[in-house]
């Protein structure tokens, strides 16, 4: 049995409201923060004191005691480039991940549809509740595979150095995620805690847009599924996505009770992504220093809108371009990027017509931001000028909310000549 301590609850009606760990041993029925809140009102200690006097009778030494680090994600804040950098550095055997005590699992311990760098998704899809049914791609023989033979090893000789367990997964952030199955894939750790990445909506939304329809470029050059524009997507998947949201996926796991800590992160406190992370929020003082030292991904991860390569895609299923497959669709983008110029049909590429979100659900989306930042970090919030450095933030990206108007531009037959150009040269 052990105690889990969550960030942000210190008072007794806080602790008395939620349930936050598993169940103590003093009577089953509850957890052990109400056993802390009952410790506090009944001897008039203090919350630390009541701590305290559980631990002692828990069994668990905190000070010594390792544990398992998850940074959970969500999608699109980072996490690709942090696996990069870490499998980076296992791979040219740098020793500053193992110098700050931390154990990294490999594709060898947790063998699956995820190679090299992506090893902690085959840990994630093993944690959906119903593996394949909720949409993971791992079933349950291949988790098994994981559980029985080859993570205990791993997770076992962790465990008897000592060692701090860090994995990060952007799976993680799933709504499905079963908790108990995975701290009991990782006995005998007995403490985990957790790390959340917080981006704004206005980044974060389009980010994950354009992730999604690169995902499905080859379904919607075969006519299978209508190539949306981002405003068409947020009218149908806004809610869904919501779900997956740094505050959500927070919320989650700090109510599920089975964690010792929820962090949640800013990418907007103007400190490198990399640096956030091993020097501020699990402080790592050696790869804190590698990084400031120059240590890095082997290449960035960085993001693209594909508005000209929906509009390419649409244009090829109404017969105007007459080359377009998934593996030339990126080229056929950049070649009407270029010849839309070239030709003076736009006056730069991006002067193109556009569709936006409504200002309604705009401002919506600013007061959610708003609202998120004032309550999670405030300090840092005020420090970057809070409602108006915000606003101004939020205005500075508005046009990442708007989406071309292919539908318009293809019915005015502006764009004709620069299909004939590109026909013409077989691209």
């Amino acid at each position: 049995t052990h105690i889990w301590i969550i960030e942000g609850y210190s008072s007794v009606q806080q602790l008395m409201s939620r349930h936050l760990c598993n169940p103590s041993p003093y009577d089953n029925s509850k957890t052990c923060n109400e056993r802390a809140a009952y410790i506090m009102q009944r001897y008039h200690l203090s919350e630390q004191k009541a701590r305290e006097s559980i631990m002692d009778r828990c069994g668990v030494d905190y000070s010594t005691e390792p544990y398992v680090m998850l940074h959970v994600g969500p999608h699109k804040t980072g996490t690709t480039a942090i696996q990069s950098f870490i499998y980076h550095a296992l791979f040219k055997n740098r020793t500053f991940l193992r110098d700050d005590n931390w154990s990294i699992p490999t594709s060898d311990d947790m063998p699956g549809e995820f190679g090299k760098e992506g090893a902690g998704l085959n840990f994630a899809h093993c944690q959906i509740r119903n593996y394949v049914k909720d949409g993971g791609q791992m079933n349950t023989h291949r988790c098994n595979m994981i559980r029985l033979h080859h993570l205990p090893k791993f997770v076992g000789q962790s465990y008897n150095e000592s060692r701090n367990v860090l994995i990060i997964a952007e799976d993680l952030d799933r709504k499905t995620i079963d908790y108990q199955r995975m701290q009991y894939y990782l006995r005998p750790y007995k403490r985990f805690r957790v790390v959340v990445a917080y981006r704004r909506l206005h980044e974060w939304l389009p980010s994950w847009y354009n992730q999604i329809v690169d995902l499905y470029k080859s379904v919607y050059i075969r006519g299978e599924a209508t190539y949306p524009s981002f405003v068409d997507w947020i009218d149908s998947e806004y809610h869904n996505f919501m779900q997956v949201h740094a505050m959500n996926v927070a919320k989650r796991y700090r109510e599920s009770g089975k964690f010792e800590s929820v962090r949640v992160f800013s990418m907007h406190d103007q400190t490198p992504l990399l640096e956030n992370v091993f020097c501020n929020q699990i402080k790592s003082p050696a790869t804190c220093k590698a990084i400031r030292d120059g240590a890095k991904p082997p290449k960035p991860n960085t993001g693209k809108m594909h508005e000209y390569e929906r509009l390419a895609i649409i244009a090829y299923r109404r017969k105007k371009l007459k080359h377009v497959h998934a593996a030339i669709a990126s080229k056929v983008a950049n070649g009407l990027r270029q010849v839309v110029v070239e030709l003076g049909i736009f006056s730069d590429a991006d002067a193109y017509p556009k569709t936006c979100l409504n200002e309604t659900f705009m401002e919506h989306l600013l007061a959610l931001e708003m609202e998120q930042e004032r309550e999670w970090f405030p300090d840092s919030y005020e420090a970057q000028g809070g409602d108006e450095g915000l606003k101004s933030a939020f205005h500075a990206n508005k046009d990442k909310l708007c989406a071309m108007n292919v539908h318009k531009i293809l019915d005015s037959g502006i764009l004709d000549d620069a299909f004939e150009k590109l026909n013409c040269l077989g691209t």
